[in-house]
């Protein structure tokens, strides 16, 4: 239900674009931005702050979009909400000497701290990589282009992504009930 709610103005965002043009788009994403944190906030009591980073930036980035008929503001929300999200977890880490994903993970998972490391360097290489990758599709590509690169690319190469994340974490998995209790 959560990917729905995190997913799915993105995915009303681009039926809107293709239905009708970028600013009925930008309009109905934010209204879906808004819609999805109140309904997590109702029922959770609580939202996440990379939520509410994300579609803060929405808000206002859209805002800009709409009040000056300008889409530009909406391509470069993409490459500095992801360029926040990787110097978040570099500045946390290494100025901070505190791993966001370890913190956020660790009633989930236990990786070892060169691991958790590795994974946190790593997943802000692909934020930066993913901002980068932006700007260069919104700003050299065609509207239609970057509408797809960013609804169905980046989510792609996120999910690509976390399956080979699984892959390079897999040993540290825990092991199931079942097999434990076998041993």
């Amino acid at each position: 239900m959560k990917a729905i709610l995190e997913y799915g103005p993105l995915i009303v965002f681009f039926v809107f674009y293709k239905l009708f043009d970028i600013y009925w788009a930008t309009g109905a994403l934010m209204v879906g931005a808004v819609i999805s944190v109140a309904y997590i906030y109702a029922t959770e009591k609580t939202v996440s702050k990379r939520l509410l980073v994300l579609y803060g930036f929405v808000l206002f980035a859209g805002g800009l979009t709409l009040f000056f008929q300008d889409d530009t503001f909406l391509k470069w929300k993409v490459s500095v909400v992801y360029g926040l999200f990787g110097l978040a977890l570099l500045v946390s880490r290494y100025g901070f000497k505190k791993n966001l994903l370890r913190e956020g993970l660790k009633e989930k998972l236990e990786l070892p701290n060169n691991i958790w490391d590795r994974t946190n360097l790593a997943w802000a290489s692909l934020f930066f990589l993913i901002a980068v990758a932006n700007v260069y599709v919104a700003f050299s590509m065609s509207q239609d282009t970057w509408v797809n690169f960013k609804v169905f690319g980046i989510t792609a190469i996120t999910f690509v992504f976390v399956f080979i994340n699984i892959l390079m974490i897999y040993k540290y998995l825990p092991e199931e009930e079942e097999e434990k209790k076998e041993q």
